[in-house]
């Protein structure tokens, strides 16, 4: 073992500096591009709270202890070690007052892949007193979300799936969920019964559906189901507490991601005639409603009589472009129209020598080109 240890000393030593070199360097690019990401943000916030040597807080900690009388947290059962870190800074614990106040189920840690650590709270857990104390447990045992046949089905699973050394949680009465609210009682037995639709990937079943990819047949089989739930299903009015028949929007179809199946599954739903609206999975400036008011708005730039439409585009959110420094253009001559002033401002500046510097005059002239 030990002469397994010191022939992988070497390459070791490689991987370490190789990934501190990585480290520097992307920091580096961040920083030239001003740009930080959410894992800055975290260390940045503890270098502010906590001292790397000694590890106790710093005065802006003490002040935010001041400031904050109770401290909540949701979904604790994701929290890491850097934020549970910067948490505790800010609370009074080292004072001797528990201002912290935790949510969470581990049932529902999902995040390990991005460091979360469900055994910050399981921690808790174990330690806590049911009694009344200033670290006290609360069971939350009540759903009020759903009826008992889904907390039944629910339950069921779980109790097979689910122990210490699976999922980290014994599932047990004490872990078990029971229905919190009252729900009319179905017209008829059955009516809200549990099912599961198995959309087998054998090719012969793919065969005649008129699908070629798996998907879109697992739509296929939704969409069958939605019609049939549109003919025969009712559901508990949120207004009046009573049952009615089931719309559209009562429908929510959950994917374990948007990526590659939201499309698809709101391609075969429109075309079986059922409405389907989808989140946008690339992002908020992919969505069509931003691009098209992104698209207004810069239509705007070839129309010299509205150039204040101009300012306001180029001043969005741009660092160096600010109302204040379009002023300049204008400053000798208030006659000449704000748009001639900056074409020739562009103009002088492609003939001249002198470097363009990074800020607005650079991002004027390549906007400006478009026009």
């Amino acid at each position: 073992m030990c002469g397994q240890v010191r022939r992988a000393e070497p390459m070791a030593k490689e991987l370490v500096r190789l990934a501190i070199a990585f480290s520097e360097a992307f920091a580096a690019e961040k920083r030239r591009k001003n740009l930080v990401d959410f894992h800055d943000l975290e260390h940045f916030a503890l270098e502010i709270l906590v001292d790397a040597k000694t590890k106790q807080a710093r005065a802006a900690a003490e002040e935010f202890r001041d400031m904050y009388e109770e401290i909540m947290i949701d979904e604790y059962q994701d929290s890491n070690h850097v934020q549970e870190t910067l948490l505790r800074a800010i609370s009074r614990e080292e004072r001797g007052a528990y201002n912290l106040f935790m949510v969470g189920d581990v049932k529902q840690s999902i995040y390990r892949f991005r460091l979360a650590r469900p055994e910050l709270f399981m921690e808790k857990y174990d330690t806590y007193t049911l009694e009344e104390s200033s670290t006290q447990r609360i069971d939350l045992h009540r759903n009020f979300r759903s009826r008992s046949e889904v907390l039944d089905l629910t339950n069921d699973v779980c109790y097979r799936i689910m122990a210490r050394d699976l999922g980290n949680v014994a599932y047990d009465e004490d872990a078990a969920l029971y229905a919190g609210a009252d729900y009319c009682a179905p017209d008829e037995a059955g009516m809200f019964a549990q099912e599961i639709l198995v959309a087998d990937s054998a090719e012969e079943l793919l065969e005649g559906s008129g699908y070629e990819d798996r998907k879109l047949y697992e739509a296929k089989l939704v969409a069958v189901r939605i019609r049939k739930l549109m003919t025969e299903q009712k559901v508990t009015d949120k207004a009046t507490g009573e049952l009615r028949a089931v719309r559209y929007s009562d429908i929510v179809i959950l994917l374990r991601s948007l990526s590659g199946y939201a499309d698809s599954f709101a391609a075969v739903l429109n075309e079986a005639g059922i409405p389907a609206h989808t989140l946008s999975a690339t992002g908020y400036f992919s969505a069509v409603e931003v691009q098209t008011r992104c698209l207004r708005c810069f239509g705007f730039l070839t129309i010299r009589d509205r150039i204040f439409r101009l300012r306001q585009c180029l001043s969005l959110r741009s660092p160096g472009l600010r109302t204040r420094s379009w002023d300049g253009f204008r400053a000798h001559d208030r006659s000449v129209p704000f748009c001639e002033c900056v074409l020739a401002r562009c103009r002088k500046l492609a003939q001249s020598e002198e470097p363009l510097a990074e800020g607005y005059e650079k991002k004027t002239v390549g906007v400006l080109e478009a026009v």
